[in-house]
């Protein structure tokens, strides 16, 4: 995995040149078509831009551009630091976020802990239209260009679904490499949607829709690139400036993590995870030697707060913070009951019968058995159980057991919340012990309440 480096004015992604020319002495370069035009480093500008003349940025990208969609809408996501937030607050400094060229106001907002929340983007919707945005902080008096539909009549916008499909958003790709087994959706202007020509050798069309947004309608469609061999070709994608490499991967095993705001929220300080590619620290992990433990075939132990991961096509910002885990992971386990069940790429899928315990791929069906139970884990936390349909009704004093064993969020008991309900033996016997221990769990709770147990 090679280093990543970033243009110390622009922030834009640079890389090195001529390291084994005999002519030129090694150089950091923009790659083509993710510069700056007006950077004051840019090869072509000697007398410095107007725009773009902006120190690095920090650990990870402050602007990006989403679309979200359940909404439809182009957002653009604002990220700063609680330093960073604390400055500007001292300073009375003024976010604004105008069209190019027109320079009409889209946004503007104080930049204070009221408004903006630490390291965590702030979504705003886009509603007007522009080929570029300039995004400027009135602290520093700094202004940033960026691209949106700059070549709508040559090229499509692509945006990537990001891992947390619970959000429903996708980022806009600002390099040049797209991955395989990896979803993504490509929007244009309905003027121009003769420009989504495509192959379907080379893709997997999931779904096509149109929409109207800033006063304008766009053409769009998600889309998977299909696996080939190191030596295929993906003809279209290259028209469209792309270059396709093999996917990579992160999966969380252990603490049972959530996600806010693309930052991954693990209640420890430490996490165990997997990864198809090497950790190297300092290079596609912030971390030093000493916060990496290997383990075997792929598995690491990291520390978690404020580990930082980039790599192909991975970014995953891992932070310990107990205090919104025990405020977002309030799930319920949903029980489906059939013959015949499709498994989806959202979780990780296990089949428990007689014969103990097998992982299950996504993407496939699985046939049930009377007396089997598949279920799901997403985020390391069971979401949903999956029973055969004709099978014997699951006890009360089974179902209760299995609540507790797998959810296990506690609240304090308070027995008036029971006043009038008619209670089951299973469910009496239960709340008499809560009444001891002064603790309910909260999924119990709710079962009760509503009769199922």
């Amino acid at each position: 995995m090679p280093y990543r480096y970033e243009c110390a004015c622009c922030g834009e992604e640079v890389y090195i040149a001529a390291m084994d020319s005999e002519k030129m002495i090694p150089h950091f370069r923009h790659r083509s078509g993710n510069n700056e035009t007006d950077c004051e480093l840019y090869i072509r500008n000697n007398s410095g831009g107007k725009i773009g003349s902006v120190s690095p940025r920090s650990k990870h990208e402050r602007v990006e551009i989403y679309f979200d969609l359940n909404t439809k809408l182009f957002l653009l996501s604002v990220c700063y630091s609680e330093k960073e937030i604390e400055n500007c607050e001292k300073a009375a400094a003024i976010l604004e976020i105008k069209t190019w060229p027109g320079k009409e106001m889209v946004y503007s907002a104080s930049v204070n802990f009221r408004n903006f929340y630490p390291d965590a983007p702030e979504l705003i919707s886009l509603s007007q239209f522009s080929r570029y945005y300039v995004v400027s902080n009135t602290q520093q008096n700094i202004s940033r260009k960026y691209d949106f539909f700059t070549n709508y009549n040559q090229f499509p916008l692509v945006f990537k679904l990001l891992s947390n499909k619970n959000c429903n958003r996708a980022k806009l790709v600002k390099g040049t490499v797209l991955y395989t087994d990896t979803e993504y959706i490509v929007i244009t202007l309905q003027s121009v949607r003769n420009i989504l020509q495509y192959s379907d050798n080379e893709i997997e069309i999931i779904e096509k829709f149109d929409f109207t947004t800033m006063d304008c309608d766009f053409a769009a469609f998600i889309f998977k690139i299909k696996v080939k061999d190191d030596n295929s070709k993906y003809h279209f994608l290259e028209n469209w400036g792309f270059k396709v490499d093999k996917r990579e991967s992160i999966t969380t095993l252990w603490p049972p993590v959530v996600f806010k705001d693309e930052i991954t929220l693990a209640q420890s300080d430490y996490v165990y995870l997997h990864s198809t590619s090497q950790l190297i620290p300092h290079g596609n992990i912030n971390l030093n030697s000493k916060q990496i433990e290997i383990k075997n075939d792929g598995v690491y132990k990291i520390t978690a707060n404020n580990a930082i991961i980039i790599m192909k096509n991975v970014e995953i910002y891992f932070k310990n913070d107990e205090k919104h885990i025990n405020e977002i992971e309030k799930k319920e386990i949903r029980i489906i009951k059939t013959n015949k069940y499709d498994l989806d790429h959202q979780g990780r899928y296990f089949l428990f019968n007689k014969d103990g315990v097998t992982y299950l791929e996504g993407g496939t069906t699985k046939l049930l058995t009377p007396n089997s139970v598949i279920k799901r884990y997403t985020n390391n936390y069971l979401d949903l159980c999956i029973y055969y349909k004709e099978q014997n009704e699951v006890s009360s004093e089974e179902l209760l057991n299995d609540i507790i064993a797998n959810y296990k969020i506690v609240e304090s008991f308070a027995k008036n919340d029971f006043n009038g309900l008619t209670i089951s033996e299973t469910a009496l016997k239960y709340l008499r012990e809560c009444e001891k221990s002064g603790l309910i769990n909260s999924a119990v709770k709710r079962y009760i309440i509503e009769g199922r147990v």
